[in-house]
């Protein structure tokens, strides 16, 4: 595992102020703690007993349907109870340095109960450096199978479409001779 250097490492402080041996530090917003978690409780709930400095843990989630960069956050202290989501700018910025080896640490920075529901925003410490040059394919691995955003919309065989060249000419002649007859009609009647 590569390991900070004394050249690499930059002083940054952790949200109590402390100083902590990282490489990079980012502050990130979690997202979607309006909803209920994986196991039905109410992430507000969880959410309302976090405070600053709370150590949280970043977990992948290739298989979520609605995003395959999604990165999922617990408290460390309560594994199995998620709390939320990192939103999508940073998820796909630093799932890429995770599937790549980076490893990080993250904690709680500022919560701000002021809104309806709080803005909880936490801060990610990037420990070490990528050990793989290159982001690893998705497009064969298994956990991406079945993934809808990876699938390419394909016209589904059975379905014909309504009109297809015959049909439009069929369609012309029809029109053409229904203004045809009423025309004669029309100008017969006088």
């Amino acid at each position: 595992m590569n390991t900070i250097s004394d050249t690499q490492a930059s002083s940054w402080t952790d949200a109590l102020g402390r100083p902590i041996l990282c490489i990079r530090r980012d502050q990130r917003q979690l997202v979607g703690i309006s909803h209920t978690n994986k196991l039905g409780q109410s992430r507000l709930d969880l959410v309302s007993t976090l405070e600053c400095g709370t150590s949280l843990t970043l977990v992948p989630e290739p298989d979520n349907r609605f995003d395959r960069n999604a990165i999922l956050v617990y408290r460390t202290d309560t594994p199995g109870s998620d709390i939320g989501y990192m939103d999508a700018t940073g998820a796909k910025q630093f799932c890429k340095l995770i599937e790549r080896g980076s490893t990080f640490s993250a904690e709680v920075s500022l919560i701000d109960r002021r809104a309806s529901y709080p803005q909880v925003y936490f801060y990610i410490f990037q420990l070490t450096e990528p050990t793989v040059p290159k982001r690893p394919s998705r497009r064969n691995a298994a956990q991406y199978k079945g993934h809808t955003a990876s699938k390419r919309r394909v016209a589904n065989p059975i379905v014909q479409p309504a009109f297809t060249d015959s049909n439009k000419a069929d369609e012309r002649s029809t029109t053409k001779g229904f203004w045809q007859r009423l025309l004669s009609t029309l100008f017969r009647s006088r």
